[in-house]
């Protein structure tokens, strides 16, 4: 894949191991961090996520409760709003991005290979646990874990790109209180879904994402049903084929992936993530088998 340097420049479709981009900003663009984060058993996952158009902003915090299936969300919009969140030129080690208003706080701060996140929302309903949610992680990126980086463009219109970092198998600990209960956690699971840039595509994409320890090594899938796919293992990220999605299903055609995902929400619940299991099996460019347990995941619908 090219680095993009400019507007100017061609943008060229591809994947790579690590992120490659750089450009100017001009005009409005999408820019969203989407942090997933997972406990041990996979009884809940919290996402905290920042989305910026250029006229619209909005914050989002939900826990979902795979027990019960519920998910509990708290979400503010601002119109022409400008928080400390707008893209770089390059995809520096270091940055800091907050938000905060009388209903929830936000804040990603990145130095080397440590992310902190600190967000709260005091008024968030926890039905038989009490009100409020205050949340601080550390989670850890290694500096040789590579994730899966993609480049779409629309055909004849090099100003309609996206760029999508998916970056799984980071580990998590911190404190977390819900409601009347407080939890230090660790051997937590965390994953990031970085978007830049405009959406090339007309139809919706399904994408499956997941961390979990097979054989002593982390393991993250990452499955697009027509896009790219791709596994980490031990760090290093391994190219899948071409999957497509049915009823839940990821399969490929040569028949050397099939992935199915079990969901946990009701089935009125039009969220753009489901949050649910997964389990099945793989196998790599070089033959090696992979099992997949069942473990905890999230698909994502893009729009």
């Amino acid at each position: 894949m090219k680095e993009i340097k400019s507007w100017q420049e061609t943008l060229t479709t591809g994947w790579a191991r690590h992120p490659l981009w750089a450009f100017e900003r001009h005009g409005s663009a999408h820019e969203i961090d989407c942090y997933y984060i997972t406990d041990a058993e996979g009884a809940w996952t919290i996402r905290v996520s920042i989305l910026e158009t250029g006229q619209l902003s909005e914050y989002r915090i939900s826990v979902h409760d795979r027990k019960t299936g519920e998910t509990m969300e708290k979400a503010v919009q601002r119109h022409f709003h400008q928080s400390r969140y707008t893209l770089n030129e390059t995809s520096g080690s270091e940055e800091s991005v907050h938000f905060s208003c009388d209903e929830m706080r936000i804040a990603f701060i990145r130095k080397d290979s440590r992310r902190n996140l600190l967000f709260c929302a005091p008024d968030m309903l926890f039905p038989g646990k009490g009100k409020g949610l205050d949340a601080r992680f550390i989670l850890s990126q290694p500096d040789d874990l590579e994730s899966l980086c993609t480049m779409r463009v629309r055909k004849n219109s090099r100003h309609s790109f996206l760029y999508e970092r998916r970056l799984n198998c980071m580990s998590a600990q911190g404190t977390l209180r819900l409601g009347d209960s407080t939890y230090e956690t660790k051997d937590l699971t965390a994953e990031l879904l970085s978007i830049r840039g405009h959406q090339p595509q007309k139809n919706p994409r399904l994408s499956i994402s997941c961390s979990t320890r097979v054989d002593g090594q982390m393991v993250g899938l990452d499955l697009t049903s027509g896009g790219e796919s791709a596994v980490v293992i031990g760090n290093r990220l391994h190219k899948l084929p071409s999957v497509r999605e049915e009823n839940g299903r990821f399969t490929s055609s040569d028949g050397k992936l099939d992935i199915a995902f079990e969901s946990t929400q009701s089935p009125e619940d039009r969220r753009d993530t489901a949050y649910g299991w997964c389990n099945g099996k793989l196998v790599l460019g070089d033959g090696t088998e992979v099992t997949i347990p069942r473990t905890p995941a999230f698909i994502v619908r893009s729009r």
